[in-house]
Protein backbone atom coordinates (compact mmCIF):
# COMPACT_ATOMS: atom_id res chain seq x y z
CA UNK A 1 0.00 0.00 0.00
CA UNK A 2 0.87 3.48 -0.77
CA UNK A 3 0.99 5.59 2.75
CA UNK A 4 1.56 9.38 3.24
CA UNK A 5 4.50 10.57 5.45
CA UNK A 6 4.09 13.86 6.51
CA UNK A 7 7.11 15.92 8.97
CA UNK A 8 5.90 18.71 10.89
CA UNK A 9 7.50 21.58 12.94
CA UNK A 10 5.37 22.32 15.74
CA UNK A 11 2.17 21.78 13.93
CA UNK A 12 3.30 23.37 10.62
CA UNK A 13 4.29 21.55 7.67
CA UNK A 14 8.46 21.18 7.32
CA UNK A 15 9.44 21.02 3.48
CA UNK A 16 12.59 20.03 2.59
CA UNK A 17 12.82 17.70 5.05
CA UNK A 18 14.98 14.56 4.37
CA UNK A 19 12.79 11.55 5.01
CA UNK A 20 14.77 7.75 5.44
CA UNK A 21 12.98 4.60 5.81
CA UNK A 22 15.54 1.96 7.99
CA UNK A 23 17.98 4.20 7.21
CA UNK A 24 18.37 4.31 3.54
CA UNK A 25 17.05 8.09 2.64
CA UNK A 26 13.79 7.52 0.70
CA UNK A 27 13.07 11.19 -0.60
CA UNK A 28 12.79 14.89 0.81
CA UNK A 29 9.18 16.42 1.74
CA UNK A 30 7.27 18.84 -0.63
CA UNK A 31 5.82 22.60 0.30
CA UNK A 32 3.01 20.56 2.08
CA UNK A 33 5.30 18.54 4.14
CA UNK A 34 4.60 15.79 2.84
CA UNK A 35 6.00 12.67 0.79
CA UNK A 36 4.07 9.14 -0.40
CA UNK A 37 5.64 5.90 -0.38
CA UNK A 38 4.83 2.09 -1.21
CA UNK A 39 5.25 -0.32 1.32
CA UNK A 40 6.63 -3.65 0.02
CA UNK A 41 8.24 -5.35 2.99
CA UNK A 42 5.95 -6.45 6.58
CA UNK A 43 7.73 -5.88 9.47
CA UNK A 44 8.29 -3.45 12.01
CA UNK A 45 10.42 -0.72 10.48
CA UNK A 46 11.59 3.07 11.38
CA UNK A 47 11.14 6.05 9.74
CA UNK A 48 13.17 8.78 10.21
CA UNK A 49 12.98 12.98 9.50
CA UNK A 50 15.89 15.12 9.34
CA UNK A 51 16.80 18.64 8.44
CA UNK A 52 19.55 20.94 9.04
CA UNK A 53 18.73 23.16 12.05
CA UNK A 54 16.12 20.79 13.10
CA UNK A 55 15.95 17.79 15.27
CA UNK A 56 15.73 14.49 13.51
CA UNK A 57 12.92 12.38 15.00
CA UNK A 58 11.69 9.01 14.16
CA UNK A 59 8.97 6.36 14.53
CA UNK A 60 8.04 2.97 14.14
CA UNK A 61 5.56 1.46 11.94
CA UNK A 62 4.57 -2.14 11.76
CA UNK A 63 3.77 -3.49 8.51
CA UNK A 64 1.82 -6.28 7.80
CA UNK A 65 1.64 -8.73 4.33
CA UNK A 66 -1.61 -8.90 3.09
CA UNK A 67 -3.34 -12.03 4.33
CA UNK A 68 -6.53 -13.93 4.73
CA UNK A 69 -8.33 -15.52 7.65
CA UNK A 70 -11.69 -17.76 6.79
CA UNK A 71 -13.28 -18.78 10.31
CA UNK A 72 -17.08 -20.27 10.35
CA UNK A 73 -19.40 -18.54 11.90
CA UNK A 74 -22.24 -21.16 12.93
CA UNK A 75 -22.88 -24.45 12.25
CA UNK A 76 -26.38 -26.32 12.04
CA UNK A 77 -27.76 -29.69 11.54
CA UNK A 78 -30.75 -30.61 10.07
CA UNK A 79 -32.61 -32.64 10.25
CA UNK A 80 -31.23 -33.64 13.77
CA UNK A 81 -31.47 -36.59 14.37
CA UNK A 82 -31.50 -38.13 11.36
CA UNK A 83 -32.23 -41.72 10.46
CA UNK A 84 -29.78 -44.24 9.18
CA UNK A 85 -29.06 -43.92 5.62
CA UNK A 86 -31.32 -40.87 5.08
CA UNK A 87 -29.04 -37.45 3.85
CA UNK A 88 -29.10 -34.84 6.56
CA UNK A 89 -27.29 -31.24 5.19
CA UNK A 90 -24.55 -29.48 7.29
CA UNK A 91 -24.47 -25.51 7.15
CA UNK A 92 -22.09 -22.91 7.89
CA UNK A 93 -21.86 -19.17 7.43
CA UNK A 94 -18.25 -18.71 6.40
CA UNK A 95 -16.44 -15.17 6.23
CA UNK A 96 -12.98 -13.40 5.09
CA UNK A 97 -11.34 -11.40 8.25
CA UNK A 98 -8.39 -11.27 6.79
CA UNK A 99 -6.63 -8.13 4.34
CA UNK A 100 -6.83 -9.93 1.12
CA UNK A 101 -9.27 -11.94 -1.11
CA UNK A 102 -8.23 -15.89 -1.53
CA UNK A 103 -9.86 -19.05 -2.18
CA UNK A 104 -9.56 -21.75 0.01
CA UNK A 105 -10.69 -25.23 0.63
CA UNK A 106 -13.44 -25.55 3.82
CA UNK A 107 -13.83 -29.24 4.96
CA UNK A 108 -16.68 -31.35 6.51
CA UNK A 109 -15.14 -33.07 9.22
CA UNK A 110 -17.38 -35.94 10.89
CA UNK A 111 -15.82 -37.87 13.91
CA UNK A 112 -12.28 -36.11 13.14
CA UNK A 113 -12.01 -37.98 9.49
CA UNK A 114 -12.75 -35.07 6.16
CA UNK A 115 -15.47 -36.52 4.47
CA UNK A 116 -16.76 -33.54 1.71
CA UNK A 117 -14.47 -30.42 1.29
CA UNK A 118 -15.95 -27.19 -1.00
CA UNK A 119 -13.72 -24.23 -2.79
CA UNK A 120 -14.65 -21.00 -1.37
CA UNK A 121 -13.38 -17.31 -2.57
CA UNK A 122 -13.52 -14.55 -0.05
CA UNK A 123 -13.11 -11.12 -0.41
CA UNK A 124 -12.33 -8.83 2.55
CA UNK A 125 -15.20 -8.87 5.16
CA UNK A 126 -17.02 -11.03 2.72
CA UNK A 127 -19.47 -13.72 3.90
CA UNK A 128 -21.09 -16.89 2.21
CA UNK A 129 -23.35 -19.53 2.99
CA UNK A 130 -22.02 -23.52 2.32
CA UNK A 131 -23.86 -26.40 2.45
CA UNK A 132 -22.69 -30.08 2.30
CA UNK A 133 -25.08 -33.14 2.21
CA UNK A 134 -24.22 -36.78 4.01
CA UNK A 135 -25.72 -39.61 5.25
CA UNK A 136 -24.66 -42.43 7.85
CA UNK A 137 -24.58 -45.84 8.11
CA UNK A 138 -24.45 -46.84 11.84
CA UNK A 139 -26.61 -45.22 14.46
CA UNK A 140 -24.80 -43.43 17.06
CA UNK A 141 -23.99 -40.13 18.00
CA UNK A 142 -21.39 -37.90 15.72
CA UNK A 143 -19.16 -35.30 15.82
CA UNK A 144 -19.44 -32.38 12.87
CA UNK A 145 -17.29 -29.68 12.89
CA UNK A 146 -16.27 -27.08 10.08
CA UNK A 147 -13.50 -24.73 10.59
CA UNK A 148 -13.29 -25.42 14.25
CA UNK A 149 -16.87 -24.76 15.25
CA UNK A 150 -18.78 -28.41 16.06
CA UNK A 151 -22.29 -29.80 16.56
CA UNK A 152 -23.41 -33.51 17.84
CA UNK A 153 -25.51 -35.00 15.03
CA UNK A 154 -27.64 -37.96 16.76
CA UNK A 155 -27.92 -40.75 13.73
CA UNK A 156 -30.98 -43.44 14.89
CA UNK A 157 -31.65 -46.50 13.40
CA UNK A 158 -34.30 -46.94 11.27
CA UNK A 159 -38.08 -47.71 12.08
CA UNK A 160 -39.31 -50.91 10.11
CA UNK A 161 -42.17 -50.14 8.33
CA UNK A 162 -45.10 -52.46 9.37
CA UNK A 163 -47.03 -51.15 7.17
CA UNK A 164 -45.02 -51.60 4.13
CA UNK A 165 -44.62 -55.42 5.78
CA UNK A 166 -48.21 -56.36 5.61
CA UNK A 167 -48.87 -54.51 1.98
CA UNK A 168 -46.36 -56.43 0.40
CA UNK A 169 -47.22 -59.90 1.83
CA UNK A 170 -50.99 -59.26 1.04
CA UNK A 171 -50.22 -58.51 -2.60
CA UNK A 172 -47.74 -61.87 -2.39
CA UNK A 173 -50.98 -63.82 -0.76
CA UNK A 174 -52.81 -63.10 -3.96
CA UNK A 175 -50.69 -63.69 -6.17
CA UNK A 176 -50.43 -67.02 -4.63
CA UNK A 177 -54.19 -67.64 -4.25
CA UNK A 178 -54.24 -66.39 -7.89
CA UNK A 179 -51.46 -68.67 -9.44
CA UNK A 180 -53.35 -71.62 -7.44
CA UNK A 181 -56.71 -71.06 -8.45
CA UNK A 182 -55.86 -70.69 -12.25
CA UNK A 183 -53.96 -73.85 -12.11
CA UNK A 184 -57.10 -75.58 -10.49
CA UNK A 185 -54.95 -76.43 -7.37
CA UNK A 186 -57.30 -74.38 -4.82
CA UNK A 187 -60.93 -73.11 -5.26
CA UNK A 188 -62.86 -70.11 -4.20
CA UNK A 189 -65.45 -72.47 -3.07
CA UNK A 190 -62.96 -73.94 -0.47
CA UNK A 191 -61.60 -70.48 0.29
CA UNK A 192 -64.93 -69.50 1.44
CA UNK A 193 -65.17 -72.51 3.91
CA UNK A 194 -61.86 -71.37 5.49
CA UNK A 195 -63.26 -67.91 6.10
CA UNK A 196 -66.17 -69.25 6.93
CA UNK A 197 -64.89 -71.40 9.84
CA UNK A 198 -62.45 -68.67 10.72
CA UNK A 199 -65.18 -66.09 11.33
CA UNK A 200 -67.32 -69.48 13.30
CA UNK A 201 -64.84 -69.75 15.82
Amino acid sequence: DNIIIKVLYYGSALSGASVSLDNPSIRTTNDTGEITYRLETSGTHTITASKQSYITVSRDIDIKAPYSDFRSLDINVTPNPVFTNEDFTVTSNITNLGTKEDTLPVELIINGSAVDNRSVTLRPGEKVEINFTSKEAVAANYTVEIMGQSTLLEVKEKPTNYYLIVAIATVIGIGIIYILTSKGLLSLELLKQKFNMLFKK
